[in-house]
């Protein structure tokens, strides 16, 4: 049940990427930040810019959210000794 589970959530999370980046790419014009400037956003980069913002996203809630796991303070302990 899970492993089909699995399967299926991952073909729609590529398909609606596939959607977001192609809406993306023709959502913006290709040109460079500034005139002169060797740095280009719109048409067909805007899909790695975009995935450069969710990198980020979930980078602020990785740091926020994510908590260390230590285990259990006296098992490193006993683990050594119990051998």
């Amino acid at each position: 049940y899970m492993f089909g589970m699995m399967f299926q959530v991952m073909y729609l999370v590529a398909i609606a990427s596939g959607l977001a980046g192609q809406t993306v790419a023709d959502a913006f014009t290709f040109g460079p930040i500034s005139p002169g400037s060797s740095f280009y956003t719109g048409g067909y980069c805007c899909p790695f810019d975009l995935a450069i913002g969710c990198l980020l996203v979930g980078i602020v809630l990785i740091m926020i959210l994510w908590e260390e796991n230590y285990g259990n303070q006296g098992s490193a302990e006993a683990d050594a000794t119990s051998g």
